[in-house]
Parts: structure tokens; sequence; C-alpha cells
């Protein structure tokens, strides 16, 4: 068996509050509701070498004015993890014999910056669709999200007319 890279070792709710919408009329609304003003935000810190908190935020709540979303519950969440890096992790590149330091701590980082809020965030829709199951809309299952960030791309862009430059030179005919 693999030990994983980071481990959640505790977590804790600083936050949790449902409320039903006054407003939302089951019968006009028997469709899949919009999750129209859902929010979340979530944030790393390292604590130690290999010793991270991760803190994370959910909310979708009534807006003031007549924009009040059509949705059954309005619902906030603040959670905060604890999370340990597993020793051997990141493993040895293949091309040297070890990272540098810097170059650790942004794996350990980035790995950190995915999956720590991505393990909060399984354990906050569980609550939220816990305390709807027992309320009058039913359950809801907040929307899934991605916690993955694309990397910048560098460098130039291709022109869709341009031909790509051959890796090397071609061979000279005989």
């Amino acid at each position: 068996m693999n030990l994983p890279p980071i481990e959640l070792e505790n977590y804790s709710v600083q936050e949790v509050r449902l409320a039903m919408n006054p407003d939302y009329d089951l019968e006009n609304h028997k469709d899949l509701p919009k999750d129209e003003g859902f929010q979340f935000m979530h944030y790393a810190k390292r604590i130690k070498k290999r010793e991270w908190m991760v803190v994370l935020g959910i909310r979708l709540e009534p807006e003031s004015g007549d924009n009040v979303p059509s949705v059954p519950y309005f619902y906030k969440l603040e959670m905060i993890g604890s999370f340990n890096v597993h020793s051997q992790f990141p493993p040895k590149p293949k091309d040297k014999s070890k990272f540098s330091s810097k170059e650790s701590d942004e794996i350990i980082k980035g790995r950190i910056e995915l999956n720590g809020p991505a393990m909060l965030y399984g354990i906050a829709r569980e609550k939220i669709r816990s305390l709807s199951s027992s309320s009058g809309f039913g359950e809801i299952l907040i929307p899934t999200v991605s916690f993955h960030k694309p990397k910048k791309f560098e460098g130039k862009v291709a022109k869709l007319d341009s031909k790509p430059k051959p890796k090397r030179s071609p061979r000279k005919k005989k």
C-alpha cells in the first residue's frame, strides 16, 4: 500500500448555517434549482515544513435588493483542515538525485493547494446535504467545483496558418 502524499489529520467546522428561502415556491420550481450566487473561497498556509492549514468557505446567501436567487436554501459553511505531507514526498526525480529545497516546496505547495481544499469540499458537500435532508424542501447537493489552476501559457501564440518548424534540420539529398 502506498501512503498518500498528503493526509488530512483533522478538520473543524468554524461556522455552519442553513436557512430555508421563504420566497421559494416548490410548485413553480420543479426543475433543479440554479446555483446562482454560489461562492467558494480557499487558501493554504504553511505551519511547519510538512504541516499545512487549509481554510475553505462556501456560501449561497441572499443578496440585497430584488435579485434574490430562486433556490430552496441559503447556506454558509467555513472550515479549517490540518494536513501533513508524507516525508517521502515529493519522490526523487528520475533525471537528478533530488529536488532542491525550493523545488520541493513548490511541489508540496501545489499539491496542498489542489488536494487540500478538494478533500475539505467533499466533507462540506456532505454537511450541507445532511443538514438539508431533514428540512422542508429535501436534500440538496451543492455544485461540484474544480480546484485545478491551469498553468499559464508562456510564450508566443502560434498563428493558425503558420507551419511548425522541424525539430531538426532535414537531410540533404545526395
